[in-house]
C-alpha cells in the first residue's frame, strides 16, 4: 500500500475538492487512515468504519445527508455490497464507490452475486494514489443519477 502517499497533496495539479459527506468503510487500518486524511484534507466530511456492520449502525444514526458510500468490497463480517444493500433499505440518499485489492473479476463475481442491484457501482482498484482517490470520488459525486 505504499502508493497511497499523501505527500503529493500539494503538487502543482490540485486535487478536486468537495464538501460532501462520505461514509468510508475499510478494514485495513493504513488504507483507512491515509484515505481519511486525504479526503478530509480536500474538504469532505468523512465518517469511517472498519466493517459493514459498524457502518450500517452509523448510517442508521447519522441524521444528515450521506452523499457517498466508499466501501471495500471484501471485508470480514458484512461485505461491501451486502452493507450497501442493507443501507439502501434504511435510506437512499447516497452514491456508491467500491474499492478492492483483489482482482476485479474475483471481487465482482463473488461479492455481487447476492446483491446484483449494485453491479453498476464504480470500482477503484487498490492500491490507489491520492490523485486517483480524489478524482474518482469527485467523478462519482458529480455523476447524474440514472
Amino acid at each position: 500500500m505504499s502508493e497511497l502517499n499523501t505527500s503529493n497533496l500539494s503538487n502543482t495539479n490540485p486535487l478536486p475538492k468537495g464538501s460532501e459527506t462520505i461514509v468510508f468503510v475499510e478494514d485495513e487500518d493504513m488504507i483507512r487512515k491515509l484515505s481519511h486524511r486525504v479526503l478530509h484534507s480536500l474538504g469532505y466530511e468523512v465518517i469511517t468504519a472498519t466493517d459493514g456492520a459498524i457502518a450500517l449502525e452509523l448510517v442508521k444514526e447519522f441524521p444528515e445527508r450521506i452523499d457517498l458510500i466508499l466501501s471495500d468490497v471484501v471485508m470480514p463480517n458484512v461485505r461491501g455490497p451486502e452493507f450497501v444493500s442493507r443501507a439502501r433499505k434504511i435510506r437512499d440518499d447516497f452514491k456508491v464507490l467500491y474499492t478492492t485489492g483483489h482482482s476485479i473479476d474475483a471481487a465482482l463475481g463473488d461479492a455481487f452475486q447476492e446483491t446484483p442491484d449494485e453491479r453498476h457501482a464504480e470500482l477503484l482498484q487498490k492500491p490507489y494514489t491520492p490523485q486517483q482517490l480524489a478524482s474518482r470520488v469527485r467523478k462519482v459525486l458529480d455523476e447524474e443519477c440514472v
